[in-house]
């Protein structure tokens, strides 16, 4: 298979910097490096590698990188979007590497990409920009074909201003109906569909994000820290922690109304919460400074305690409205689903009913082997969970809405 772009001619544009990872590690109490410097610093985050990535299908390059500070649903003018870019790959060398001229085990790294882009919250409805120059038309060439070479290209696939729902749309329909065989892309493509109909990231990617200044933060840690001026305390199962309710009403409605009310909290300004210290004191964190000081684990012993960390603050944080934090949980935890943890992320994200963390628990269960054997045994997931994979898994139609009932 050889795919040939119209223009190969076409200027690069570095994509603009989208933030700085929202759970990374701040250390406290070390040495101010300076606003000027901590900006350059992370306004100098590259991001052109990933890119290159996704287009040449290198799975392996992304799955284990820290891509917290990637937005998974910008534009680009060549690439178009994160999505569309491992469909179309990109020109090396005269060459294009794609989902068309690559053989079947690296279209199944192009698969999981597409998983991996979802579950970070990409959004298969996303269009690329108007003026990007990288339309496609493909042929199949053989050596008794050579002579008819024109008449196997199909029609131009154009990707300006198309989301990658269309872009693979439309190259499904230019296969099916062209002279050469292209089961082997259309099996490809068909899977792409499902993964995209099965998406629910529809106009939900990640939070916007933005460079700061590591003295910003800094400085909401030291408001945190400061007990002197304090006026709400927390009740933890016995165990106390103070913060500020200028801070917290700000942050959330809930407390806001909380505590303009009459009630006990409103005047006592004591709060009854059910979750542990660690818990709250995590929660705090990411609402005063947008990071924390704790080094999460991955894949290990202790990660099974990080899992149940970040779902009880994101349990608190769902409870007291704090879109901002819940979105930065959410986040976390897809990235970090595994066989392991699966279960009761998805349990709370369908209790919850957080669309995004429900459609990386999706996509992270379509392709987990662990999973489906777990499911095929019955015995291991609660009944919600089980239910919906078995809808994932094509064993029963998603179920329809109930109709709305009114009393006449």
């Amino acid at each position: 298979a050889i795919l040939v772009p119209l223009d190969a001619r076409v200027r690069l544009t570095a994509p603009a910097v989208a933030g700085t990872p929202l759970l990374d590690k701040i250390p406290r109490g070390s040495a101010s490096q300076g606003g000027a410097t901590s900006m350059a610093k992370l306004e100098s985050v590259d991001n052109e590698w990933i890119w290159s990535a996704l287009a040449l299908g290198k799975i392996d390059f992304l799955k284990e990188a820290d891509l917290s500070h990637f937005n998974w649903n910008q534009q680009h003018a060549v690439h178009g979007t994160p999505l569309i870019v491992v469909l179309i790959g990109k020109l090396v060398n005269n060459r294009v590497h794609c989902c068309v001229s690559c053989n079947s085990s690296q279209r199944a790294d192009r698969l999981q990409l597409i998983k991996l882009g979802l579950a970070q919250g990409a959004d298969p409805h996303v269009k690329a920009p108007p003026d990007c120059k990288s339309d496609r038309y493909y042929w199949k060439l053989t050596e008794e074909d050579k002579p008819e070479q024109e008449r196997k290209k199909t029609a131009t696939v154009k990707v300006a201003n198309a989301s990658a729902l269309t872009v693979a749309m439309k190259m499904i329909e230019e296969f099916q109906d062209a002279a050469a065989d292209w089961k082997p892309e259309l099996e490809f493509l068909a899977s792409v569909m499902k993964l995209f109909a099965a998406c629910r990231n529809v106009g939900r990617g990640p939070s916007q994000s933005l460079p700061i200044c590591v003295g910003v933060v800094e400085s909401w840690d030291r408001v945190l820290n400061d007990m002197n001026s304090a006026d709400v305390v927390l009740s933890c199962n016995g165990n106390e922690l103070k913060a500020h309710s200028l801070v917290l009403g700000n942050c959330s409605k809930v407390l806001h109304a909380m505590f303009s009310s009459s009630l006990r909290e409103g005047s006592s300004k004591r709060i009854n919460v059910h979750v542990d210290q660690k818990a709250m004191k995590f929660l705090l964190e990411l609402i005063y400074t947008g990071s924390s000081s704790e080094a999460l684990q991955d894949g290990s012993a202790e990660g099974n305690d990080d899992q149940e960390l970040l779902l009880a603050a994101l349990d608190q944080a769902h409870q007291w409205q704090i879109d901002h934090v819940v979105d930065m949980l959410r986040q976390a935890l897809a990235k970090q689903l595994s066989p392991e943890s699966f279960a009761s992320v998805c349990e709370v994200g369908l209790r919850l009913q957080l669309p995004e963390l429900i459609s990386a628990c999706r996509n992270f269960a379509s392709g987990s082997k662990p999973v489906r054997e777990k499911f095929d045994d019955g015995r291991h997931y609660p009944k919600p969970v089980q239910a919906m994979l078995a809808e994932c898994f094509g064993l029963i139609k998603p179920s329809a809405e109930k109709r709305a009932r009114r009393v006449l």
